[in-house]
């Protein structure tokens, strides 16, 4: 995959809904990433109510946050219209969450 730096990336287009399978080409770790920041949030805030949760694209790391932190409210703040979809809502709903888009 080749993306040009002089231009947007179209998180809206083709490129958003590839998001989740293109980023484990681009990152490698992408989930260990996710695992690392859970284990280190939890050991510098083990008992934290309020998360807020920026760029959570599809949602997929919310399970790791809900888990780590199942009494926790999750704000959740996103730009990509297509990203805030039912995927993201279906993961956030069974929580107390709130989801803005802007």
């Amino acid at each position: 995959m080749v993306m040009a730096t002089d231009r947007l990336i179209d998180f809206e287009g083709n490129y958003g809904a590839d998001y989740d399978h293109l980023i484990r080409l681009v990152i490698a770790g992408y989930g260990l990433m996710h695992e690392l920041g859970v284990a280190a949030a939890r050991a510098s805030c083990p008992g934290a109510k309020e998360l807020l949760i920026v760029g959570p694209a599809w949602g997929e790391e919310l399970a790791l946050w809900s888990q780590a932190y199942p009494q926790a409210h999750f704000t959740l703040v996103e730009a990509s219209a297509a990203a805030c979809s039912d995927a993201v809502w279906s993961r956030a709903s069974s929580r107390s969450a709130a989801l803005i888009w802007w």
